[in-house]
């Protein structure tokens, strides 16, 4: 491997390498650990449940509204029944 390849490898490894991130409070976060807390604080707020009114839902399913869910990349509608 030449001295150009080594150095391109290098100069490649810098722009991919996460040096800092900015969390929550705007403060600059630059070690490693402060780093990995603040994306996994970031993925568990975003892909946190999503709170349900267990009224309105039951409501729906009495009433028969209908949903469209994406499955497969195709939307297909499905109704929505009350529990026998």
């Amino acid at each position: 491997m030449s001295l150009v390849h080594l150095i391109k490898r290098r100069q490649r490894r810098g722009q991919r390498e996460i040096s800092e991130v900015h969390d929550r409070d705007h403060g600059c976060q630059t070690s490693a650990k402060d780093i990995l807390r603040v994306f996994s604080e970031h993925m568990r707020s975003k892909y946190r449940p999503i709170p349900v009114d267990d009224d309105s839902v039951r409501t729906m399913l009495e009433t028969g509204h209908s949903m469209c869910l994406r499955l497969g990349g195709r939307y297909s509608r499905c109704q929505l029944r009350p529990r026998s």
